[in-house]
């Protein structure tokens, strides 16, 4: 089901004489639109999935949440995004 979200207007108290105003409106949004370009790349080129396999996992199999390569994944295209890749 979709959400449904009002707009509202947040005020913060003034900063250098300024009138600060906050809002929170601004419909659909992604928090990972940034990481297109590297993900698309990777699942084509399968970088990280070579880099993973440099590792070995030293956990308990039964207690392992998240895969080496899943991690390895996520930590390589996050530095992408942040260099701006």
């Amino acid at each position: 089901m979709p959400r449904e979200y009002r707009s509202a207007l947040f005020e913060f108290l003034p900063a250098e004489g300024w009138r600060v105003v906050a809002a929170f409106d601004c419909g659909a949004i992604t928090s990972d639109a940034g990481a297109l370009p590297p993900g698309a790349a990777n699942r084509v080129v399968h970088p990280t999935e070579r880099f993973a396999a440099c590792f070995k996992g030293q956990g308990k199999a039964e207690l392992v949440e998240h895969q080496i390569g899943t991690l390895v994944t996520e930590r390589v295209v996050g530095i992408a995004v942040s260099c701006g890749v």
